[in-house]
């Protein structure tokens, strides 16, 4: 055989060998969990172009590999043995596992007892979740309802191991915050904390009245002062208004709310942030008539004995921009023979009636009207109420 025939025949012989191979998974689910539902594990070139893939029916086994070396003992029962050689990594095909699934709602072992559940559903991915009433409940997830659970706080995912959701996070779980916005919390999203083992949950007031939610140091720790402090062993359990006399007024302003304000929608109805046992609702206007109603306590707030309406009790402050006078003035007309100059006055102040606008001041008056023929006739009386 000439040099280039030889040279030619080994070229399309290797190409045959390489026409024969393909890439396999390689792994077993006792040395890599993952091999079961996601592998990523050793990549093995098979020259006979022949993968497999193992689960075992009852306690899901899997194991991935290639032929070359003859079947392997695990397929020798091919009902349970997937062989391909359709394509690189063929055996890479996801298996599924059983999942426990019940809810602590109609069956209390869901939470307390979860080793004696005997109903499963089969899904590459479990789920263990406990809301916020500590209901429990565990069950399979589809591709479809995956993200829901990465997006639920109270809801853990797990795969590649039979009963994976058997387990529970028992270290304590607290709602953390501090200061303004922590009086009332919205549970859904309100920041949460994982203790240190054994700790527990703490509700407190700080020096300046405000509200701060987070564990204990350790689980010794105690109150010093009921008053100002609550400690509550159990997941999430401070997320409770504290102290629950604290005052609720209506707070808003007309700037970022619009009308809603002015019409004091109770949807603006919240605790305020700072605890104060004489803390009351205001009514606010400025120059502009623009209308605030928040907490007497709040910092930075604008309200006066002049602009501003103050009331005790919860969402008291309802208020609108017109309010009824309460400056009282005497009244009286000396062009109807009424005595009105000053050293001769007998009236007596009464209540104005009418109403003015919140940002507006009452104020009485005094008026002289000079006639043609000089003479000058007074009148007094409240300012809202002249014509």
């Amino acid at each position: 055989m000439s040099r280039v025939k030889q040279v030619t025949f080994l070229v399309f012989i290797a190409l045959f060998v390489q026409g024969l191979q393909s890439t396999c998974i390689e792994c077993n689910s006792d040395n890599e969990s993952a091999c079961i539902s996601s592998p990523n594990a050793v990549k093995t070139t098979c020259p006979y172009n022949n993968c497999y893939s193992y689960q075992h029916p009852e306690t899901k086994y899997v194991e991935r590999g290639c032929l070359s070396n003859g079947i392997p003992e695990v397929c020798s029962n091919l009902e349970n043995c997937n062989i391909c050689s359709n394509a690189d990594l063929c055996n890479k095909e996801s298996f599924k596992v059983d999942c426990l699934e019940c809810n602590s709602a109609t069956n209390a072992d869901c939470k307390d007892k979860p080793e004696a559940i005997t109903s499963f559903c089969q899904s590459e991915t479990c789920y263990f979740r406990e809301n916020i009433e500590n209901v429990v409940s565990r069950g399979c997830l589809s591709v479809d309802t995956e993200q829901s659970c990465v997006e639920d706080k109270d809801c853990t995912s797990c795969k590649d191991e039979q009963h994976c959701n058997i387990k529970q996070d028992t270290t304590p779980e607290c709602f953390s915050c501090q200061g303004d916005g922590c009086s009332e919390i919205d549970f859904a999203t309100q920041t949460r904390v994982k203790c240190n083992e054994g700790s527990k949950c703490i509700t407190q007031l700080n020096n300046q009245g405000l509200v701060v939610r987070g564990c204990t140091q350790s689980a010794q720790e105690k109150c010093l002062d009921e008053n100002t402090c609550k400690i509550c062993d159990g997941r999430l359990c401070n997320g409770e208004i504290f102290p629950t006399d604290r005052l609720k007024c209506i707070q808003c302003n007309s700037t970022a709310q619009g009308d809603e304000c002015s019409l004091a929608s109770e949807k603006f109805s919240r605790t305020c942030n700072i605890y104060n046992k004489e803390d009351q609702c205001f009514t606010y206007a400025d120059e502009k008539g623009l209308l605030y109603r928040g907490c007497a306590s709040d910092k930075n707030q604008a309200c006066t004995e002049d602009n501003c309406l103050k009331c005790s009790g919860d969402n008291c402050n309802t208020n609108g921009l017109q309010v009824p006078n309460k400056l009282k003035c005497i009244k009286c007309d000396s062009s109807k023979g009424e005595e009105c100059e000053a050293d001769k006055i007998k009236a007596e102040a009464v209540t104005c009636t009418g109403n003015h606008n919140l940002n507006e001041r009452e104020t009485c008056f005094v008026q002289k009207v000079t006639s043609e023929d000089n003479k000058v006739t007074t009148k007094r009386g409240c300012f809202f109420e002249l014509a």
